[in-house]
């Protein structure tokens, strides 16, 4: 979140416009985690944003350089598990995904 933002929903929302072009409905926190709490008090959420389709032109900011890469849902396991996604922030999100599929909730996901 930029400074001054506090809802990570807003802030999802706006990210996926300007880092993709896409937008979709139904937004919303599925968990969040702690990204380092040895050293910081920061938290990363995990948004998940339904039906979204391409519906502008990228706005990254300087020194973003991204590629968006459509892959059905059901191809991440294999991604993580073949360490062609190593982030453990991404990774700890695609889980909370998971249990999101599975109909468990993640209690104080706020």
């Amino acid at each position: 979140m930029d400074p001054g933002e506090t809802d990570p929903v807003k802030t999802a929302v706006r990210e996926l416009r300007e880092e993709t072009g896409y937008e979709g409905e139904h937004a919303r926190v599925l968990g969040r985690v702690h990204a380092n709490p040895a050293i910081l008090t920061n938290h990363c959420h995990t948004v998940l944003i339904e039906n979204c389709r391409l519906r502008h032109g990228l706005e990254q900011d300087s020194g973003e350089d991204l590629m968006t890469r459509l892959v059905p849902a059901s191809e991440v396991p294999k991604l993580v598990a073949e360490e062609k996604i190593q982030h453990s922030l991404v990774v700890v999100a695609l889980y909370h995904f998971d249990l999101w599929q599975r109909g468990i909730k993640v209690v104080g996901k706020g």
